[in-house]
């Protein structure tokens, strides 16, 4: 799965999101919407989840509807960035846990 940044233009608003086929979700985005839109970020993750929802928390001050963020492209990038970062350190302090026989560490998201 990739987690993506969808936009009108560098400067927002944005559509932070996972799909399998970025570009697909692209085509059904662009039907109900007047304005054209382009794929600004696209980045593979294992833990798309939660990755998403940690970048969706970091904007939400900015959240205007749904998953759509009055942000410019690159702070939309920047969350999306972070969320990858901390799913993926979740995902290797698990598995440390796991090799050690440990139960997995509490995660806050």
């Amino acid at each position: 799965m990739n987690v993506y940044v969808i936009a009108e233009s560098p400067n927002g608003p944005c559509k932070v999101g996972f799909a399998a086929d970025v570009r697909g979700r692209l085509s059904g985005l662009q039907n109900g919407n007047p304005r054209p839109l382009a794929i600004f970020h696209q980045e593979r993750c294992e833990m798309y989840r939660t990755a998403e929802r940690v970048a969706h928390s970091r904007l939400w001050a900015r959240r205007m509807c749904g998953e759509w963020f009055d942000v410019p492209v690159s702070e939309a990038i920047s969350a999306v960035r972070y969320g990858i970062e901390k799913a993926l350190s979740a995902m290797v302090a698990r598995e440390i846990a796991r090799s050690r026989g440990e139960p997995p560490p509490p995660s806050w998201y």
